[in-house]
């Protein structure tokens, strides 16, 4: 594939991101969220946080099957460049990340709407909530990420996420509907 092909959900993709009417399994879904935006085949690479290859079979696959489709990046495409990340970024007096709130730390937005189910594949659950977090805050999102990928259960996964809900409230809340949408993603696939 060409790197900068850009990569976008077909009529067929967006039922499935919005019905769950095939079933797709979290990576192949985490995939097809990533590209809820049209995003260029490298773009897309260094946002996703499974090895290389396993993008690939994915990718090929959810083209295969009428998920996505592809451009073939010979002419310009404005959605090529990296996208700009507003948000965190531009509420940074010296670009560093304003600390997620410390864990346990509630406020209304936190619900039993991010409560992660006792069912739930923990590394599944963690790879969408990782790729989230550097969709909403790109290069900011590395603390974000270390306390995700520290998670081992889903306690543990439930509060971090209740704490991410926070902060997307605060500084991204166009971006809270997404952040729902994958949790129901982690749950009906438990």
């Amino acid at each position: 594939m060409n790197p900068s092909a850009v990569l976008r959900v077909t009529e067929k993709g967006a039922e499935e991101i919005a019905r769950h009417t095939v079933g797709l399994g979290l990576r192949q879904r985490g995939i097809m969220l990533l590209l809820s935006k049209p995003r260029t085949l490298q773009d897309l690479l260094h946002k996703s946080v499974l090895p290389t290859e396993e993008s690939y079979t994915i990718l090929h696959e959810l083209m295969r099957d009428g998920f996505i489709t592809q451009d073939d990046g010979t002419a310009p495409v404005p959605s090529a460049a990296p996208p700009v990340h507003t948000g965190m970024a531009a509420h940074t007096a010296n670009g560093v990340a304003p600390a997620m709130p410390a864990a346990g730390a509630r406020t209304a937005h936190a619900r039993d709407e991010w409560h992660i189910h006792d069912e739930a594949i923990i590394s599944e659950a963690r790879f969408l909530l990782v790729d989230f977090c550097m969709d909403c805050f790109g290069t900011q999102a590395q603390t974000l990420i270390d306390r995700f990928r520290t998670c081992k259960t889903q306690t543990e996964l439930s509060a971090q996420t209740k704490d991410l809900a926070t902060l997307i409230s605060q500084r991204q809340p166009a971006k809270l509907a997404a952040l729902r949408d994958i949790i129901r993603t982690i749950n009906e696939s438990a």
